[in-house]
């Protein structure tokens, strides 16, 4: 993979973490909640409201998933379907942000403390459905922990399977703090 394409899948990803982090604060207080309680992210209509905040191009929710689903490789080549259960969206910048509630599993919740504080797990795509739907490239985990806020899945492990000869579901964090894809 050319080093100005992994340097866009960067930048994406850098604005994908802010969008969240704004986008959940901004919702947060419009909804009368305190910051740094992220309860209203159990409610159903969440989903919704986040759709709503990011200007969605494209909302897929409850079976219409068409445009959203799509078939990933993990780092070491292996098939990956990813979805959201709770819905996914398309923004203008064509990155796809996907919600799972109460979705904390493939090993992106690294602690057992913080596993049982988990509330959810998004899914980002900086380049919607374009190749090279790989987990690690331009396809990432954020976690929303109850008390720590939204981090990216690798916060834990220092990014432990973040490597060719693994899955790679734990790359963001590594990818956010060295600000390169070196693998």
């Amino acid at each position: 993979m050319q080093s100005t394409q992994k340097q866009e899948y960067v930048t994406k990803l850098k604005k994908a973490d802010s969008v969240l982090k704004q986008s959940l604060y901004k919702i947060a207080v419009d909804s009368g909640y305190t910051v740094g309680d992220f309860s209203f992210m159990k409610d159903d209509e969440f989903f919704e409201y986040f759709a709503k905040n990011l200007n969605a191009t494209i909302i897929c929710k409850d079976g219409t998933q068409n445009q959203c689903i799509e078939t990933h490789k993990t780092l070491n080549k292996q098939r990956d379907y990813q979805f959201s259960s709770y819905g996914a969206l398309i923004t203008n910048d064509g990155i796809a942000y996907g919600w799972s509630k109460d979705y904390c599993d493939k090993g992106v919740a690294e602690e057992d403390k913080d596993r049982a504080k988990c509330i959810g797990q998004f899914s980002v795509d900086v380049n919607a459905s374009k190749n090279p739907n790989t987990i690690g490239y331009d396809y990432f985990y954020f976690l929303v922990i109850d008390g720590k806020g939204i981090l990216p899945a690798g916060y834990g492990n220092n990014s432990a399977d973040c490597n060719k000869n693994d899955n790679g579901f734990t790359c963001a964090a590594k990818v956010l703090k060295e600000g390169k894809i070196t693998y």
